[in-house]
């Protein structure tokens, strides 16, 4: 197998894990920088006086250039940061957007959801890690007043059931 069938392969196996030809994080993050980036070029063009040091057909160069870059820079920085925020990017080596990575996904939250449902039902209908399970465990863990000085007395007499045998020997 030569190099450009492997190549092939590769690209033919990410269209079908990515079939919405999502861009890669590292590509959403790179329209980020570019946005910032043609933003500083026109901040740097008004500041060294681009515009007020040329005339005739230049200057009207320069305010074009000014108008396209803080446009376009704007509109990648937007954009770019969207997709990051709502994660609207494909990870090649974690997600898998064909039909049988979707399917396995969804087997995978069924069973999750089952698990849940018999933790949920053998904790007699109280979600675990839920506050209701907190307050359910706080609950059984109160001790009355009477339980606590019988386990006194019973512990008392223990300890002088023991010095006894101890004096014994």
């Amino acid at each position: 197998m030569g190099f450009f069938d492997k190549r092939k392969e590769e690209d033919e196996d990410l269209k079908r894990r990515n079939p919405e030809n999502l861009p890669t994080k590292f590509q959403v993050i790179i329209r980020m920088v570019v946005g910032v980036y043609l933003c500083y070029l026109v901040f740097k063009m008004i500041k060294d006086g681009a515009i007020q040091n040329t005339s005739g057909a230049e200057k009207i160069l320069m305010i074009a250039a000014v108008v396209l870059f803080s446009v376009a820079g704007v509109f990648f920085f937007i954009r770019g940061f969207k997709a990051y925020r709502s994660r609207q990017f494909f990870d090649p080596k974690t997600d898998d957007f064909s039909e049988e990575g979707q399917a396995k996904a969804e087997a995978e939250k069924e069973e999750e959801a089952a698990r849940e449902k018999a933790e949920t039902e053998a904790n007699g209908g109280v979600k675990p890690g839920s506050m209701a399970a907190f307050a359910r465990l706080s609950d059984a863990t109160r001790v009355s007043d009477e339980e606590q000085e019988e386990a006194y007395e019973r512990a008392k007499e223990a300890n002088e059931e023991e010095e006894k045998e101890r004096e014994q020997k």
